[in-house]
This record gives C-alpha cells, structure tokens and sequence, in this order.
C-alpha cells in the first residue's frame, strides 16, 4: 500500500467512527543507541522514531455506546 492509500482508508475508517490504529516498525541503528547518551535523549530518540518508519498494518476498532449510557448524552 502506498502512503495516499492507507491515509484514505485511516480517513474513511475514522468518519465511520471507528478507531483506528497503525502499526509501522524501524530498525534500531548504533546511531539512535549513541543519542541516548546526549544531554536530551527524549527529543533526539522521538526526532528519530518519527522518520522513514516502515507500515506494517491497519486496525479499525467498533467501540459502540452502551446502551445504559444513552441518557447521558
């Protein structure tokens, strides 16, 4: 799947009112180990884990009200 397909399905999933989950996966380089030793490790790992990830798949999760609940709303 390429990126515009899996963005359309996330979208129509999501107006569906489901919840949506995507999995993507990346290698761990000796570089991002070696980050974890700077003075900011959080920044320089989440600056990391957010480039050239890998999909791996797609869920769509039905969480409908309860029915007891409806008068609260």
């Amino acid at each position: 799947m390429d990126r515009e397909s899996i963005e359309r399905t996330k979208d129509k999933w999501s107006r569906e009112g489901k919840r949506v989950i995507l999995l993507a996966r990346k290698d761990v380089t000796q570089a991002a180990e070696d980050s974890l030793k700077m003075a900011q490790p959080e920044k320089s790992i989440m600056d990391y884990a957010k480039s050239d990830l890998t999909f791996v798949g797609m869920w769509a999760l039905i969480d409908p009200l309860v029915c007891r609940l409806y008068h609260y709303l």
